[in-house]
C-alpha cells in the first residue's frame, strides 16, 4: 500500500487564502460532486485566490506549475495539476504531460497509459478482424 506524504494542511491553507469557509467549501464540493451545479459556485476572485495560492505552494515543493513550450490552451492547468500531484507523491503524475500538449485520439492512435496503475498490454482477448466489405 502506497503511504501519501505528510502535505499539512493544504486544505485549509487553500480554502483561508480563497477567503471561504472550511463549511462553504465543503457544501459546494459536495453540490459539484452530486452534479448539481450548473457553473461554479466560487467566484472568479475566489478562483484566482485559489490559483495563485495553488501555484506557490506547487513551487514551495519544489514543482514548477507554469505551462511549457508546446503545451495546448486549455481550460484546465494540466501543469498545475501535475505539479500537485508530483508534491503528493502520485507515481503517474508524470503522465499528465501528454495532456499538458494534446492527447491524440482516433482510429489508429496510440493513447498514454499511467504505468503504476495499468501494466502493458501484452495479450488481448480477441484477434482482431478486419471489417467484412459490403458487395
Amino acid at each position: 500500500m502506497r503511504k501519501l506524504p505528510e502535505l499539512g494542511d493544504v486544505g485549509r491553507e487553500l480554502v483561508e487564502a480563497m477567503g471561504s469557509t472550511t463549511e462553504k467549501f465543503e457544501i459546494e464540493a459536495m453540490r459539484m460532486f452530486a452534479g448539481k451545479c450548473k457553473s461554479s459556485p466560487f467566484s472568479s476572485e475566489e478562483i484566482r485566490k485559489g490559483k495563485v495560492f495553488l501555484n506557490d505552494w506547487c513551487a514551495s515543493w519544489g514543482y514548477d506549475p507554469r505551462k511549457r513550450e508546446g503545451d495546448v490552451n486549455q481550460e484546465v492547468n494540466i501543469r498545475l495539476l501535475q505539479a500537485f500531484l508530483h508534491a503528493a507523491g502520485d507515481p503517474d503524475a508524470d503522465a499528465l504531460d501528454g495532456y499538458a500538449v494534446g492527447v491524440s485520439t482516433g482510429h489508429n492512435r496510440r493513447m498514454p497509459r499511467t504505468p503504476a496503475v495499468f501494466e502493458a498490454k501484452k495479450k488481448w482477448r480477441l484477434d482482431y478482424e478486419p471489417p467484412e466489405k459490403v458487395s
